[in-house]
């Protein structure tokens, strides 16, 4: 018979002591002097940490399931579990594999009466112990907290670590302050035109890796010396840090922040299909969303809206909130009087042109040759969603075991478990298998339909499918797949009649510098550069 000699100890400090060798030698010599063979399976890790990191526990495990090992010998009961969950399943290994169990040299049938009554009861004393211990530690974590010591978060770009506290890094701290100083300049609009300069200074930065991370950096309250948290009786604490950005330039930014985000949104809750993408013809400068009425009484259907330039109004708001109109330049666009378009119309133009260049370009015919030679056709679209899926669902079913690996180690209460398990797991994994099985159904009726003769045929009707798709959402991801920028003006001397310029962000020397009447009042024109 085989011994497996398992052996714990819960800190490297401990394994020093000689702790770890110490149940080496008496497992080992207990097999010798009974005649047993054996391997010492060894971990050093606390108790709580009990499957994730117990590489040893897991080696042992596996060797009872292949047959290698037919024993176990440990030096006492909390050398293998301090977990309810770990010791149900200790308690399966053991007796679906019949293998034998001893505690100290001493032999225990946890199947019988006795030692299933011993087993329960330490099984369920260790897990009292191991709540506690965590208790303790989490306590000890708050008194260090009240102190202004212990923070374990990241401290981000310009703060380090020294000791128990988080202290100002002077050889970081003049990145952030450039952070701000760029940001604050009035020829900066963006996170990422900061994101470039600071690129340009100081070369690639960690913690500045994208406009993301820029704009974190400027909303974070930490830089002005002081960062808070709560605990889980919702007692605040407060970190000192160390000042990098004073309140007077912090609430600049924010203000700055909170003007161009208003700028970019159009002002307005409502979502656009060309947000985002038009532009003035004679300024070049990107045109914005104004309009009137309600969802209940008003012209039209309640709501108008319309893309307009610069003009004086904008200016104003602009004085206002940065005092400086010198941002905005001046615009011809004014001497053409009400400059302002349709925002539904102009959807329906760059729209229907847009479909007009899909179904005479070379590049997507050729594109769907392509897509008819492999046999891909119209089942692209819902084959890609099916795949999407499927390794959502994969992801779930991970998010479940990892969750029940944190549940294992104590970061979580059975009631928590519980809790994520209806309202997160159970809601999503059912809301995606439906979806699956959907796509499944549509991509049978797909394959059980006439076949299309011809990649111009399968073009053709692919694209009418597409065009009468009234989905937001889906339109939405053809303009910005398709189409690179709209620029749009009234005429001088027609005033009612508009100049639609488009660039699409494939290039098709056979559609550039394509153009025809789309109506009465739109003349529509395809360009391979920037119209002047």
């Amino acid at each position: 018979m085989k011994i497996g000699v398992y052996v714990r100890v819960s800190s490297r400090e401990q394994k020093e002591k000689e702790g770890i060798k110490v149940q080496r030698k008496l497992g080992i010599e207990w097999c010798e002097n009974n005649g047993y063979g054996y391997e010492v399976y060894e971990d050093v890790v606390s108790g709580v940490v009990e499957v994730r990191e117990r590489k040893g526990f897991g080696r042992l495990f596996k060797d009872i399931e292949k047959g290698i090992v037919d024993g176990i010998w440990v030096y006492d009961w909390d050398r293998i579990f301090r977990e309810q969950f770990v010791g149900v399943m200790f308690r399966d290994v053991i007796e679906s594999n019949r293998v034998r169990l001893f505690v100290n040299g001493v032999e225990k049938d946890i199947s019988s009466d006795v030692g299933s009554i011993e087993f329960g009861m330490y099984n369920v004393m260790s897990e009292y112990w191991k709540r506690k211990l965590v208790g303790v530690m989490r306590d000890g974590k708050y008194e260090k907290w009240k102190k202004g010591e212990g923070f374990g978060g990241r401290v981000g770009i310009g703060f380090k670590r020294v000791d128990n506290k988080v202290v100002v890094d002077e050889d970081k701290k003049d990145i952030v302050l450039d952070i701000y100083k760029f940001f604050l300049r009035k020829d900066v609009e963006s996170f990422e035109k900061v994101r470039k300069m600071i690129v340009t200074k100081y070369g690639k930065v960690k913690g500045v890796g994208s406009s993301n991370r820029v704009r974190s950096i400027l909303l974070d309250e930490k830089y002005k010396g002081v960062y808070s948290l709560k605990d889980r009786y919702g007692d605040e604490y407060n970190f000192e840090f160390g000042r990098i950005i004073s309140d007077e330039v912090f609430d600049e930014v924010k203000k700055k922040i909170d003007y161009i985000t208003g700028l970019r949104s159009v002002n307005s809750v409502d979502n656009y299909l060309l947000k985002g993408k038009i532009r003035c013809v004679d300024c070049k400068e990107r045109m914005w969303v104004r309009g009137g009425g309600s969802k209940n009484y008003g012209r039209g259907s309640g709501v108008y809206r319309y893309y307009n330039c610069n003009n004086e109004y904008r200016k104003n708001r602009i004085s206002k909130n940065l005092g400086d109109i010198s941002l905005i330049k001046d615009c011809d666009s004014v001497k053409k009087g009400n400059n302002k378009v349709s925002v539904k119309k102009l959807e329906i133009v760059v729209w229907d042109s847009l479909f007009y260049v899909l179904e005479n370009s070379k590049v997507i015919k050729e594109e769907y040759r392509r897509r008819y030679d492999k046999n891909l056709g119209l089942k692209d679209n819902n084959l890609n969603k099916l795949k999407y899926y499927e390794k959502e669902l994969v992801n779930w079913n991970k998010k479940k075991d990892d969750f029940l690996e944190k549940y294992v180690d104590g970061d979580f209460s059975k009631e928590d478990l519980d809790s994520w398990r209806k309202n997160k797991y159970d809601f999503n994994v059912e809301r995606i298998k439906k979806r699956i099985k959907d796509l499944k159904g549509e991509l049978l009726k797909l394959e059980s339909g006439d076949k299309i003769d011809g990649f111009i045929s399968l073009m053709k009707e692919d694209l009418r499918r597409r065009r009468s798709n009234k989905r937001f959402e889906f339109r939405r991801r053809m303009i910005n797949k398709y189409v690179d920028c709209v620029y749009v003006g009234r005429r001088l001397d027609e005033s009612r009649i508009f100049d639609v310029f488009i660039k699409f962000g494939f290039d098709d020397e056979s559609m550039n510098d394509v153009s025809f009447d789309y109506d009465k009042n739109f003349n529509v024109y395809i360009v391979k550069d920037v119209t002047s």
